[in-house]
């Protein structure tokens, strides 16, 4: 796992709800026609059912080092804030770039109708799936329709221009430059589908409410520009903090995501100066296998889940051949013979380990429980969904409320340490409290000297 530097951050707290019609969230990539980032686009674009017209809000986003993003909630267009962010990273160089004098499809008028939107972009320089944005803090399961707009520079021909190939769930389409009458690139200030922009429809969020979207040069090298991106459909509001529920009269204690959208987190931490915390009592995720996912175990050369007879089969079919490709799940490889035969014998009836899944921190006490959660290149975070309640056991021992008690945990779409609120029911002193922060950061910045109880790798994963 990184370590990473917590600073702390107050959430952002709202009522979480639908919006009652559908509604239209825009991004302008570049910061503005000037090097100081002022000037984001305002008003319609292709999508011309904006509720807002003319006055239409547009999020500015810059991108001066090639990762950029948001950790704060993104506005609608009509500058209600929602729950959705946007975050990208690249692969390979990437930047910002406002071209002055313009020339690109600036529109009409003084100043020109487009000239905020597509004289500067975001820009990506290579090959290959090239930069994905990921769209986070949608609602789930829910279609959108997506206007992506790309067109760089005009250069001196339409093979070496800087337009895009955008790619949202399998489905390519690419932008590229008008052309006049004799074939020359023009310019003749209009949005125009699949020039100026592409769309994407129906797009669906998938359960955890997120929508990616890659863009490349046609050619499969070279610069390719992302001007802005409108998003149409439905959006819920500002997600709240992670609530801990403390019940005084039985001691259990409760994660609750009360969202409409999944949190995906990584780490939280209980901290408590009263010492009214119940290590023996706590029943951490760690014990209850909660998000855990299981590793394949070696000798398992057909990938079924366990090593038996059918991986004898599978040995003996490819006996003096190659591993690869014949064996999966053979850390030894090389050309299959005895060695692939012991492995398998020695793991007989074996079922794999567990590759991610939680762990409790080394040096939890009555005064402090926090777990870690161990993930994968898939898996790099712990989920928790919509509406639900973790049940962490009776690891709280005090009648009454306790003031000091905190609740901290890291969300990884946000990218950022979030200060969880803290509840109490059937407590002598009644009421909820957001208590002021404990030590708990200062634990966190020393993990190293403190230590953490980590699974022992078997086979390069934890299990």
């Amino acid at each position: 796992m990184i370590f990473r530097p917590y600073a702390l951050t107050l959430a952002l707290v709202a009522l979480p709800g639908l919006s009652s019609a559908q509604s239209v969230l825009n991004i302008d990539f570049g910061g503005g026609p000037n090097a100081s980032g002022a000037g984001n686009f305002v008003g319609l674009a292709a999508y011309g059912a904006d509720p807002a017209g003319a006055a239409a809000l547009w999020n500015g986003i810059n991108d001066p080092l090639g990762d950029a993003g948001t950790t704060n909630p993104l506005f609608d267009s009509l500058n209600t804030p929602t729950s959705v962010s946007y975050r990208h990273t690249t692969a390979g160089g990437g930047g910002t770039f406002i071209k002055i004098p313009p020339a690109q499809e600036v529109g009409t008028g003084d100043p020109p109708q487009f000239l905020n939107l597509m004289n500067d972009y975001i820009w990506f320089n290579g090959g290959g799936t090239g930069r994905t944005a990921t769209i986070s803090g949608l609602t789930p399961n829910a279609t959108y329709d997506l206007y992506a707009y790309g067109q760089g520079d005009t250069f001196t021909s339409l093979t070496s221009n800087q337009a895009s190939k955008f790619t949202v769930n399998g489905i390519e389409k690419t932008t590229t430059y008008d052309t006049d009458a004799g074939g020359m690139l023009a310019n003749d200030g209009l949005l125009a589908e699949n020039i100026e922009y592409v769309r994407f429809t129906a797009v669906n969020s998938g359960p955890s409410g997120q929508i990616q979207i890659s863009h490349v040069n046609p050619t499969g090298g070279g610069f390719s520009a992302f001007n802005g991106l409108q998003i149409v459909g439905t959006f819920l509001a500002p997600p709240v903090p992670l609530n801990l529920e403390v019940n005084t009269t039985n001691g259990t204690v409760t994660i609750q995501n009360n969202n409409q959208i999944p949190v995906q987190f990584d780490v939280y931490v209980i901290e408590t100066s009263a010492g009214t915390l119940s290590k023996s009592g706590w029943n951490s995720l760690s014990d209850q296998n909660f998000d855990a996912t299981a590793g394949a175990a070696d000798g398992d050369y057909n990938d079924d889940g366990a090593v038996d007879a059918a991986d004898y089969t599978v040995w003996r079919d490819s006996l003096n051949l190659p591993s690869a490709g014949n064996l999966e799940n053979d850390p030894i490889g090389g050309t299959v013979g005895a060695a692939q035969y012991d492995q398998w014998k020695n793991g007989f009836g074996d079922a794999g380990g567990t590759a991610t899944g939680w762990d409790e921190a080394f040096g939890t006490s009555n005064s402090l429980l926090a777990e870690f959660y161990l993930g994968s290149g898939d898996k790099p975070a712990s989920s928790i969904a919509a509406g639900q309640s973790l049940n962490l056991g009776p690891a709280f021992t005090s009648a009454s409320a306790d003031g000091t008690l905190t609740f901290n945990y890291y969300d990884t779409q946000a990218s950022a340490n979030m200060v969880g609120t803290v509840s109490f029911v059937n407590a002598a002193i009644g009421g909820n409290t957001v208590p002021e922060p404990g030590c708990v950061w200062l634990l966190l910045a020393g993990a190293v000297s403190l230590g953490w109880r980590l699974r022992t790798p078997t086979n390069g994963r934890c299990g």
